[in-house]
């Protein structure tokens, strides 16, 4: 399964479906970097990403995830009525 597709890209990593505001979140005057290799003196990765969205979930606005959510709840629905008959 791929992830949605966003306004204006024509390819979607999973950080795209927070909004801008989300993923321009500074925390200690740092900003995110999704690549593997960054200068930690000027960006932080995925983890603290995580560990801020955890924190903080209830002021994120998750409503770009309902068609990803939407499409795993269709192939578990799948899966169970295959399983059934």
């Amino acid at each position: 399964m791929t992830n949605p597709l966003v306004p204006s890209k024509t390819e979607c990593e999973i950080e795209d479906l927070f909004p801008r505001a989300v993923l321009e979140h500074k925390i200690d005057d740092k900003t995110f970097s999704r690549e593997d290799n960054y200068d930690t003196e000027k960006h932080y990765g995925k983890k603290r990403f995580a560990e801020y969205i955890l924190s903080n979930y209830q002021k994120v606005d998750f409503s770009e995830f309902r068609p990803l959510l939407s499409a795993l709840n269709t192939v578990v629905e799948l899966q169970q009525n295959s399983a059934e008959v």
